[in-house]
């Protein structure tokens, strides 16, 4: 099997992450996201993937070229955006009779065999992975029928309005008898629109809830739950980092007097006063935090400065 990993987009949401990678190669507590990603689809039996790329393009490539994978990788450059399903349209000639599509900024243990035996047992001609979520109004929301066929597919409708608590997680097992609404669909993302014209169409498009972790990488703050999850070993990468010791990993050597409980990440280039306590933290690099400051679940970015004395240790989630 082959796949396309969606990895063109801006990353406009997690900058300043963003500002100088592409946001399928950010490192996730010492794993790089694109390349833990690719290990799962070569363990769910791609053999090939084509990694298409636009903003920071030659850095991305570079990237790819040197990771030692166990599946053949393509890189496509992008030449201008053209929306997901433009992407998939313009790499139909790399992809064969039936071809998955992921979205470069997931961080997921979601099987693929589920989407096969109903590709197969339905004849559909593409299945989608949705997840359960509590937040309707930040998702693409997408509607079934009892046999799993989607009815509707609405973005971020309002909590209080939405029909379903199935968000699409970005996974599409496509049959090449797509190809014809792929070639119409000019600069479209996978959304609203494009699947109302593949109903209209005729085509049976599914949804299957295939279980296993899936967190879509969108914002900041799903970024520090990504670390989170890596650091205390809800998620399992592929390639683990063997410097991660009790939840934590430190890159640069902070005073004796700092505590450290839950997860903790400490980036190369990060400083910290002395007399500060973390729990479920994240310091990028080039990140200052003074001295005798109590974080809880924060994030604190490349180039941020926390004051001395700064108290944030409540349960939400805080960027810095």
């Amino acid at each position: 099997m082959k796949a396309l990993v969606l990895s063109a987009g801006l990353g406009m949401r997690m900058r300043p992450i963003t500002d100088t990678v592409p946001k399928p190669i950010m490192e996730i507590a010492g794993i790089i996201l694109l390349e833990d990603l690719l290990r799962h689809l070569a363990a769910q039996g791609v053999k090939t993937a084509v990694v298409n790329g636009f903003w920071h393009g030659k850095i991305l490539e570079d990237r790819l070229a040197g990771m030692n994978l166990p599946l053949e990788v393509l890189y496509r450059a992008e030449e201008r955006l053209t929306g997901t399903a433009g992407a998939v349209r313009d790499a139909l000639p790399l992809l064969g009779e039936r071809f998955l599509v992921v979205n470069g900024c997931n961080l997921t243990r979601q099987p693929v065999a589920p989407l096969l035996e109903i590709l197969e047992r339905t004849g559909a001609d593409l299945v989608m992975t949705v997840a359960p979520t509590g937040e309707p109004s930040r998702k693409n929301i997408v509607e079934t029928d009892p046999k799993g066929r989607i009815t509707g597919y609405r973005a971020n409708p309002p909590d209080e309005l939405s029909n379903s608590n199935l968000c699409d997680s970005g996974m599409y097992l496509c049959s090449a008898s797509m190809s014809d609404v792929l070639e119409n669909a000019g600069t479209a993302d996978f959304g609203p629109g494009f699947f109302r014209r593949a109903a209209e169409k005729g085509f049976s498009v599914y949804a299957e809830t295939v279980g296993g972790y899936h967190l879509a990488l969108e914002t900041l703050s799903d970024y520090l739950v990504a670390c989170h999850d890596v650091l205390s070993g809800t998620v399992l990468p592929y390639r683990p980092n063997p410097r991660v010791t009790r939840g934590a990993l430190f890159e640069e050597n902070p005073p004796v007097d700092v505590e450290v409980t839950g997860t903790f990440w400490l980036r190369k280039g990060s400083k910290i006063g002395e007399g500060c306590s973390f729990e479920n933290c994240v310091l990028l690099g080039d990140s200052s935090v003074g001295c005798g400051c109590r974080l809880k679940n924060s994030l604190v970015l490349p180039g941020s400065s926390v004051p001395d004395g700064t108290v944030r240790d409540d349960k939400y989630l805080k960027i810095f």
